[in-house]
């Protein structure tokens, strides 16, 4: 097809051919394109769908061969149309214990659940599939605004992804990719991958950096004409569109100065809102064998630059004290990376913090990117993942546990928390144990939590409470506490060295997979 429209180029500039004749056949020509694109489109479109029908398929016949040997092995057997038939006759079940009726039932629930699942996800394979070929075939691809054939083909693979598809599904259909197409759309059409969950993150980290390049060169060269049109920013319309500009130039400028630092990767980047919303790491997520996600609460946005600036600063020193611990205990060899998740839109004052409709609406995104943590990872195993919320964010991130985020979270800390709907593991969905609360002594937002406005000050649930107090933690290391509602991350100063208070120091352990080096309160 490239060659065919390479070839009708070639026709169109021929050189000396003009006339009636050379004018109708160029006009001829239009179509021919078109129909190229839109058939470029449907191959692109079917190509990638095939290779996904495939894949979902293969991994379907490893349920169905699972389901097949449960049932075998514990005298059952599934029927063509799905029903789960119970082969073990009344003498059968008369010489058995009650225990082991017992567990011959659980197998059957669970032999009926597995073939109900089967049974679902070949239904949304049949979906999918029907989806993209009816597309296709009805020329209903869409070719995003190109006209030559290798973006036509591209744009008809992304059409192939499922509008709403999970973190794991947009990995499985980028690896699916050929390197070709991977680096075309990085290049010429980065949008499609650069804020996806499930696109690894240093394709995201680098289409980001792009971007964040280009939006700042954007917006000086409005600044400059606005400043042109209104020399005066006293006089009217007294320059309010320049202030806004300069404002959003400067947050750009201190992230990107965050940036200059060391194994920082930018993988979220958002300026469409007034505030800025966007996700940065220490480490990179996808490769670090313990992940903790950091999520801010209220006032975040209002220097969004200084707060990421502030977050990578602790995430650094975090970092490094969970690697000085998983050192010593003989765990030298793990990786880490800590990630600032300012992927909302923060409740800029008390009034706004007043209402949950911030974290509601932030939650789902907060799971899924959680969710493509484990999706991304090139581990052999899935990452120790530790969630981390202050104050409002604390609230959004137990949202997200609620939301599905507990599936893949290991555990939860919150610190200076409002709360977040729960007082015990299990209105999370996080086992026992696995949830950390502190709080320290004079911090304001008790008065809050013990309203109670979402569902009750955590300090009073069944968590394990961890200490806020100074004092020497078990490295032998004496640490400050902390005071008031923001200290909890915030380093401490010795003799020009920076060192975590005991907030700090705990949600290390934590995050290292080490609680019982956790001081409790």
């Amino acid at each position: 097809m490239a060659t065919l429209q390479d070839q009708l180029a070639d026709i169109r500039r021929l050189e000396g051919w003009e006339g009636s004749a050379a004018h109708a056949a160029r006009q001829s020509f239009d179509p021919v394109d078109d129909d190229l694109i839109k058939g470029a489109a449907a191959v692109g479109a079917v190509h990638a769908q095939v290779g996904e029908t495939i894949a979902d398929l293969t991994k379907l016949q490893a349920s169905i061969s699972d389901a097949k040997h449960l049932a075998s092995t514990n005298g059952f057997t599934i029927q063509f149309n799905g029903n789960v038939v119970d082969l073990c006759d009344l003498d059968d079940k008369a010489n058995a214990s009650e225990a082991e009726l017992l567990q011959h039932e659980r197998v059957g629930d669970q032999l009926r659940q597995m073939v109900s699942d089967i049974v679902s996800k070949g239904n949304e394979i049949e979906a999918e599939a029907s989806r993209v070929l009816w597309a296709a075939n009805s020329g209903d691809v869409g070719v995003d605004g190109l006209k030559d054939v290798e973006g036509a083909v591209n744009a008809g693979a992304l059409f192939a992804l499922e509008p709403a598809a999970s973190p794991e599904q947009v990995n499985e259909w980028w690896n699916g990719l050929g390197t070709d197409q991977q680096n075309w759309i990085a290049t010429h059409r980065p949008d499609w991958v650069r804020n996806r969950d499930g696109i690894p993150t240093d394709v995201r980290n680098e289409t980001n950096r792009t971007f964040l390049d280009t939006e700042r060169t954007r917006l000086q060269d409005q600044l400059t004409r606005e400043q042109q049109s209104h020399p005066n920013p006293n006089q009217p319309p007294y320059g309010v569109p320049a202030q806004l500009l300069q404002r959003q130039i400067a947050v750009l400028d201190k992230l990107d100065k965050t940036l200059e630092q060391k194994d920082t990767y930018l993988i979220g980047l958002d300026t469409t809102g007034e505030s800025l919303k966007t996700i940065v790491s220490v480490g990179n997520p996808d490769e670090a064998d313990n992940v903790a996600v950091t999520i801010p609460g209220m006032g975040s946005q209002i220097d969004a630059g200084g707060t990421i600036e502030g977050m990578v600063r602790e995430g650094s020193l975090m970092q490094s004290e969970v690697m000085t611990q998983l050192d010593a205990a003989g765990r030298g060899h793990e990786t880490v990376a800590t990630v600032a998740w300012l992927g909302y839109d923060t409740p800029p004052g008390l009034a706004a913090a007043g209402s949950d409709s911030r974290a509601v609406g932030a939650a789902p995104a907060l799971s899924q990117y959680l969710g493509s943590i484990d999706a991304t990872s090139s581990g052999a195993t899935d990452p120790n993942l530790t969630l981390v919320g202050h104050s409002y964010g604390s609230l959004t991130a137990g949202l997200a546990l609620q939301d599905g985020a507990s599936s893949v979270v290991d555990d939860y800390v919150a610190y200076g928390s409002p709360g977040f709907y729960a007082m015990d593991e299990a209105d999370l969905g996080m086992q026992q144990g696995h949830v950390y609360v502190m709080q320290a002594p004079d911090d304001p937002i008790r008065v809050i939590a013990e309203t109670p406005w979402y569902g009750g000050d955590p300090a009073d649930g069944s968590f394990t409470q961890l200490s806020t107090a100074p004092g020497t933690t078990p490295d032998g290391v004496y640490r400050e506490g902390s005071s008031g509602h923001s200290e909890y991350p915030r380093p401490f100063t010795v003799d020009d060295q920076e060192w975590l208070r005991v907030s700090g120091y705990n949600t290390a352990a934590v995050i290292a997979g080490l609680p019982e080096s956790a001081v409790r309160k």
